[in-house]
């Protein structure tokens, strides 16, 4: 696997590529060993140029982006759900789960395949909320969560467990 580290606000993005797709994106834990960076990968490029216009306020396109996502049929179809989310919009996860199976909608494990979601930033995952309007888990945290949709235009006060220590407070 190749890697390149984006430094945005909410802290660094470790993106990696494996056979000319973007497979991982991930917010680093500080203080975590960092893997050999790759220079001058147009994968790579691609994915840090697609976080850079993100983090300016653009609205980028994934098509922009070549990935591949492993994982499950249900976590794809979770997956491909999250990447319909437009920029600044939420949704909640009784919305995603009754959008892939409206008979029988499965909350939980919707809430896991998000939870498994590869590529942060890039497939929209902290786009998505509790149905009470609560942040809910984010697996970088709900400071990461928090900065994201308010850098998207979200005022905090929409959110009644917004942390207290994130810098848009």
């Amino acid at each position: 696997m190749k890697y390149a580290i984006y430094p945005c606000p909410a802290g660094k993005l470790l993106l990696g590529s494996v056979n000319g797709y973007i497979q991982t994106v991930s917010f680093v834990t500080p203080g975590e060993p960092l893997p050999a960076m790759t220079r001058n990968d147009p994968v790579l490029e691609q994915g840090l140029s697609f976080l850079a216009r993100y983090f300016r306020g653009e609205q980028p396109s994934l098509s922009d982006v070549p990935v591949r996502m492993e994982g499950t049929p249900f976590q794809k179809k979770v997956w491909d759900e999250l990447r319909k989310i437009p920029y600044g919009e939420i949704r909640t996860y009784k919305e995603i789960a009754e959008k892939i199976s409206p008979a029988h909608p499965a909350y939980q494990a919707v809430g896991q395949a998000i939870r498994a979601n590869p590529l942060a930033v890039l497939v929209p995952c902290h786009r998505v909320i509790g149905q009470n309007g609560r942040l809910t888990g984010y697996r970088y945290g709900l400071e990461k969560k928090a900065y994201l949709l308010v850098h998207e235009g979200h005022d905090p006060e929409e959110f009644p467990d917004f942390p207290n220590e994130n810098p848009h407070r």
